[in-house]
């Protein structure tokens, strides 16, 4: 227990004893009011009679401790990461119970300390749509760790749960998919090539989102649901920091996918004639590593989604062959004894590697390629001159295609999934 004594209003300072034997002065300015709270803590902090980063702070730490990870002041709420499942939170009752608020006649807006959860602030949400006709948005912003993609999950779920009432019995006859279910399919291929190990977040989201979803105004039903993504990190592809990965996709294929469709797209040692291992590539040998479960499992639920969004064998084959032809191209090692300033660019040393590259990314000619990161080509007045690159210049252009095919990849399977 902590005592503190405060002096005359004149010395303007305050003492404070007990704490581990120490003894030293605070200043009455640099000291905030302390409100006692019940011992589970206060849902709605607006309640709270001295609101400052102190008492807020000790509220959310009470209701953490019991597994309360909601907290809100108004329509905002902060949800804390319990960093495991929280079986009370997610219960279909549950579900249930805030899905009545949806239909109920209650005028809109948050009743007073009946709106302690995630799921009750989305059911207002969908209340006010319903009910007001207009557009409502929900921001999820937080650190790396805090919970964002899991939020984002819990709220896809939920409100993909009104599809399920009005669509479940047609799409069951017609042998299909409802749409909730596919709208929710989209998040391994999302997580797969988006996500990645980073030092705080073993599956960190490595790109921004921006989801827009129909409703029916006069059924339970999804109409269905677009995607817009920006901000990739394209330096993710070519370069890992230590105790961290490249995305998970790259890893998922090395570890998931079968020895025959390894050897398709060149990612079988010919020495060992064993499936290369991450380490074996320059742009992922630096990082850090999961567990290969982890990656067999992200496998095979991209390929299950997949095929319940119905991507055809071509389009799968594409994308295997895109990733490895990325992983490729960061193997291309550059000879520049044979580079004559204007005259003759650097040279390659095994030349295999350009002719897998070529065959995966379907170029007929390989000088075709071999120019395109060998020489800079500029276009003046009409014409286009082509500059040999030295070393340094071909290892950039040979990375910058890396990053911009898997970028243009990342966008087309957006584009897709819609």
């Amino acid at each position: 227990m902590v005592t503190c004594s405060l002096l005359e209003e004149d010395k303007k300072e305050c003492k404070e004893s007990e704490l581990k034997k120490a003894k030293f002065d605070v200043k009455i300015e640099d000291t905030l009011e302390y409100t006692k709270m019940m011992d589970e803590g206060i849902a709605d902090m607006v309640e709270i009679d001295e609101l400052n980063p102190a008492t807020l702070l000790f509220n959310m730490a009470s209701r953490y401790k019991i597994y309360e990870i909601n907290v809100y002041v108004g329509p905002i709420l902060l949800v804390m990461n319990p960093f495991k499942f929280v079986p009370h939170l997610g219960k279909d009752a549950v579900l249930h119970k805030y899905m009545g608020i949806i239909d109920s006649d209650a005028p809109l807006g948050f009743e007073e300390g009946t709106c302690s959860s995630y799921l009750c602030n989305l059911s207002h949400l969908l209340q006010a749509i319903v009910r007001s006709e207009n557009k409502q948005a929900i921001v999820i912003s937080g650190e790396s760790g805090a919970g964002k993609t899991e939020s984002a999950k819990i709220a896809m779920e939920f409100l993909t749960e009104l599809s399920k009432r009005g669509e479940s019995k047609e799409a069951a006859e017609e042998g299909k998919e409802d749409i909730g279910t596919r709208i929710l399919a989209c998040n391994p291929i999302l997580e797969g090539f988006g996500n990645a190990k980073t030092v705080r977040n073993n599956n960190s989201s490595r790109f921004g989102k921006y989801t827009l979803m129909y409703f029916s105004l006069f059924e339970d039903k999804v109409l269905g649901a677009k995607i817009k993504n920006y901000l990739l990190e394209k330096s993710r592809v070519i370069k890992v920091a230590p105790n961290e990965r490249g995305y998970h996709i790259f890893y998922f294929l090395l570890r998931g996918a079968k020895h025959e469709d390894l050897e398709k797209i060149f990612l079988i040692n010919e020495k060992t004639k064993k499936p290369y291992e991450y380490t074996d590539f320059n742009y992922l040998k630096i990082g850090g590593d999961l567990t290969v479960e982890y990656d067999v499992e992200g496998y095979n639920e991209v390929m299950e989604t997949f095929i319940k969004l119905q991507f055809t064998q071509g389009e799968m084959d594409a994308i295997w062959k895109m990733i490895s032809a990325i992983l490729h191209l960061g193997q291309i090692e550059f000879d520049d004894k044979v580079f004559e300033e204007g005259e003759k660019p650097c040279g390659l040393k095994d030349k295999t590697v350009m002719e897998k590259i070529a065959k995966l990314l379907g170029y007929a000619d390989l000088g075709k390629l071999e120019k395109t990161i060998l020489f800079t080509q500029k276009k003046v007045a009409g014409q286009v001159f082509e500059t040999p690159n030295k070393i340094g210049k071909c290892v950039d252009t040979a990375n910058a295609l890396s990053k911009q095919m898997f970028n243009n990849m990342f966008n087309w399977l957006v584009v897709r999934m819609n």
